[in-house]
């Protein structure tokens, strides 16, 4: 019980150890890292449900689809009239500060005709994200529809679409079929899809995103992706876009409008998504003036394939932070033609695969959940010094050696300040830092790294690759040391 000290601190200071547990443990009856590891799954792991029917449809849907063009230039011009609008209006925050969204019901029986410009265009991207008896097939009987206006290099962090009040009242994940995301205007950073589902809540599959989709904004551009895929959006991106959206077009405007229809299965349950009420139809009829100058418009989309986008000469490294505090390095160009659509492909056996590690944080309950959710042995380098900028350092030199042994580790780097206590149960000074440890938490093994090893890429692979194979032996804590 005492080899597992840190661990005991970091769910002492998290608070998410149970009595039954505490009981248990103190009475040398089970291991602290076994009884976590099952708790941890016990008390995390939510049932997921929704994204596309795939079996018995007569059209698959693809990771994601572009259109340029969608609507009447009249209705473009409502919609970012109406974003405004509900922008200067105070909406209602629910729990974890979540927003709320507009349900627009679809199935027979249910539906009404549009009654402002939103309305107007849910039905013609009806028209043009279900092909065939598509809308039929997938089960829709509704859409949820909401504006979003941000400043050019804003993040929108890195999400699942979901059923929130579900998610947030009943813990599960109830997914949408398709997710979509409709440009209003030319500025603004743009939307990082990656091929990634929640498997259980807690598990990404795959854990490391090897394809995804980077969407630039353009006035009247239509997206659709599949409604089970990470995504968010990148604002250190947004910089970039503009300088080339102000020499092609001249456009110097610093806002980023955007309306957003997610297609479900299911009807969103309440009070995240609910209809629009009289006050807010109110104001969205008045805004969009009359249906009759572009309720009947067709739609002149023009598809726009996603453009590969090769990983050569110099690249950038966009810093992705996952709500688990999983943070993402993913390598993308220096130079793009914006404001196209561009498909990306992250070989982890090239030069320039996405790399992921986890922030370690005894304060922090999301992070020790992490240390036991997984059975992996663990990876984590320790290191001093606060900021991005020394993080980042640390993280290319660990995560890229620890990427080769991607599904036999799982990797997590500590600043001192909040990894402190864990120190002496791995046998680490701070004058060692930074270093790398290995902890089986399961079998309660560990390892470190020689004392003349450096801090450098093969050193560490090295350590990692002998660590597996067993030629390293695992570290024996002194009576003293405890």
């Amino acid at each position: 019980l005492l080899a597992s000290r840190w661990l005991f601190l970091a769910l002492t200071k998290a608070k998410v150890l149970t009595n039954n547990t505490m009981k248990m443990v103190s009475s040398g009856t089970i291991s602290l890292g076994f009884t976590f590891l099952v708790f941890a799954r016990l008390s995390s792991a939510v049932s997921v449900v929704g994204g596309p029917i795939d079996e018995g449809v007569s059209y698959k849907y693809p990771l994601f689809r572009s259109w340029h063009d969608v609507f009447p230039d009249e209705l473009v011009d409502a919609l970012i009239k109406d974003a405004h609008e509900l922008d200067r209006t105070a909406g209602d925050n629910f729990k974890f500060g979540k927003r709320g969204t507009s349900w627009y019901p679809l199935s027979a029986g249910k539906t009404h005709k549009p009654r402002f410009a939103a309305e107007v265009a849910v039905h013609l991207l009806k028209e043009l994200d279900f092909e065939g008896n598509g809308f039929e097939e997938q089960g829709i009987v509704g859409a949820e529809w909401w504006f979003q206006v941000r400043q050019k290099t804003d993040n929108i962090g890195f999400h699942y679409d979901k059923d929130e009040a579900t998610a947030s009242e009943e813990m599960r994940l109830v997914l949408p079929a398709i997710s979509t995301v409709s440009y209003l205007t030319n500025i603004g950073s743009p939307t990082l899809i990656f091929n990634q589902t929640s498997i259980d809540g807690n598990d990404d599959d795959p854990a490391i995103p090897v394809k995804g989709g980077l969407v630039f904004p353009k006035r009247n551009k239509h997206i659709f992706f599949r409604g089970n895929l990470m995504h968010g959006v990148s604002g250190s991106l947004g910089s970039l876009h503009a300088q080339n959206v102000k020499a092609q077009l001249g456009d110097q405007s610093s806002t980023r409008v955007t309306f957003l229809v997610n297609w479900w299965a299911f009807t969103p349950a309440p009070p995240n998504c609910i209809p629009p009420d009289a006050a807010m139809t109110k104001l969205l009829r008045t805004s969009s003036g009359s249906m009759t100058k572009f309720s009947h418009s067709p739609s002149t989309a023009v598809e726009h394939e996603f453009e590969p986008l090769p990983l050569d000469g110099e690249l950038l490294d966009v810093v992705v932070e996952i709500p688990a505090l999983e943070r993402l390095h993913v390598p993308v160009p220096a130079k793009m033609n914006t404001p196209n659509s561009f498909s990306l492909d992250w070989n982890p056996s090239t030069s320039t695969p996405v790399l992921r590690g986890v922030t370690l944080d005894l304060f922090d309950s999301r992070s020790t959940t992490q240390v036991f959710s997984s059975t992996e042995p663990k990876a984590i380098a320790f290191y001093a010094g606060e900021g991005d900028a020394k993080r980042n350092e640390i993280d290319h030199v660990f995560l890229k050696a620890a990427r080769a042994f991607d599904g036999e580790l799982l990797p997590f780097v500590g600043e001192l300040s909040k990894v402190k206590e864990a120190l002496a149960f791995f046998g680490v000074s701070e004058e060692q830092l930074p270093t790398v440890v290995v902890h089986d938490t399961v079998n309660e093994q560990r390892y470190k790294m020689d004392a003349d090893a450096e801090f450098v890429e093969e050193d560490i692979a090295e350590f990692l690759r002998n660590v597996l194979d067993g030629s390293v032996s695992p570290y024996q804590q002194g009576h003293d040391e405890l």
